[in-house]
């Protein structure tokens, strides 16, 4: 372990390569205890990867390629090590789940302020944002589910059906927009008195001529009394994550997605 740490130094595909063949060659009565070889396992390559999961700054790709490695090739015996993969994709999830929900909430907070442009502006980023943490979650999920199964290994599988899936169904889950940002809400504003409406689901500003009555409520953020929050859904079948749609005419800022 210490000659790969030493080769390989931050390159987590070299670290996860390194250490699924070392394990390969400690089998039968070579077996290291399990403790011993998850111990190595956190040291040498769980803070890497738990640094490239849903990270900007890194390929995408050699996160999964990791996750491939370590679910197909490490040994039926090392299975914690299988665990403590899964664990790590939803756990490194939550943080930017949670950034998205606090997104939401504050796009509500300038709604009830009467804060059309904040709100629009905040809005369309948190769906953003929602949108690309879907397609990772939903690329890492199936990149799982494939490894285990081309592996045979029913037990880990298993734990990936039991635990992993329905937890990682709840962090999706919780960036639901709040129930009282709908997503046909209405910012109007009056110019000359004409009524310009804007439907914040597509961006479309439609003119209408504004009773004299209406005038005194410009610059007012109105909402159906029935309003749903954006749907968001994530499967618990063998496809994995389901990503939802995105909301909004904006494109997504990880445009590789």
């Amino acid at each position: 372990m210490d000659d790969i740490k030493s080769k390989c130094e931050k390159d987590l595909q070299c670290l996860t390569s390194g250490f699924t063949e070392a394990l390969g060659k400690f089998d039968g009565k070579n077996t290291i205890p399990a403790a011993v070889v998850n111990k190595q396992f956190k040291s040498l390559i769980g803070s890497q990867l738990n640094k490239a999961l849903f990270s900007e700054g890194f390929d995408q790709g050699t996160s999964i390629e990791a996750l491939k490695e370590l679910l197909s090739d490490v040994p039926a015996q090392y299975s914690g090590i299988k665990q403590m993969t899964m664990d790590a994709v939803r756990y490194q999830a939550l943080a930017p789940a949670n950034r998205v929900q606090q997104g939401f909430k504050l796009a509500d907070s300038f709604s009830k302020q009467n804060n059309p442009q904040a709100y629009i502006q905040q809005l369309n980023q948190s769906r953003q944002e929602q949108h690309a943490l879907s397609i990772q979650a939903s690329e890492y999920t199936s990149a799982i589910e494939q490894a285990l199964r081309e592996s045979g290994d029913q037990s880990s599988l298993g734990y990936y059906q039991r635990s992993y899936v329905p937890n990682m169904d709840k962090i999706m889950k919780s960036m639901m927009l709040p129930t009282s940002v709908d997503s046909q809400t209405q910012i109007t504003t009056t110019n000359s008195g004409n009524t310009n409406t804007r439907n914040t689901r597509n961006g479309e500003a439609v003119q209408t001529q504004q009773p004299a009555e209406q005038q005194q409520n410009q610059g007012k953020i109105t909402r159906p009394t029935n309003g749903q929050p954006v749907p968001f859904s994530l499967s618990t079948s063998n496809r994995g994550v389901q990503p939802g749609q995105p909301t909004t005419t904006t494109r997504v800022g990880r445009g590789s997605y």
